[in-house]
């Protein structure tokens, strides 16, 4: 499952929310994110509070932190399905 979709799925993000979830999950500010969707900084803080409120954090720090275990989580699950397919097929 893309972590797009992961996002929206288990936080009930929208697909604008997800997009900045992933920015800021990668690194980029919160400024450099707005400018890249092309959207306004107030935008992107307003989006912001929507996402924190949904994840149960508040700080960018305690939601990266959240969606980085979250990811790696789902990026564990896919290879452990992988690993077991791969057995399957021997």
């Amino acid at each position: 499952m893309p972590a797009q979709l992961f996002l929206r799925n288990t936080y009930g993000l929208t697909s604008a929310e997800a997009h900045l979830a992933r920015r800021l999950l990668v690194g980029q500010s919160l400024r450099k994110a707005a400018r890249a969707l092309e959207i306004t900084y107030e935008t992107a803080r307003s989006r912001l509070k929507s996402i924190f409120r949904k994840t149960g954090t508040h700080r960018q720090g305690e939601l990266i932190a959240l969606l980085a275990r979250a990811t790696m989580r789902l990026e564990f699950e896919a290879d452990s399905h992988r690993a077991r397919s791969a057995q399957k097929d021997h």
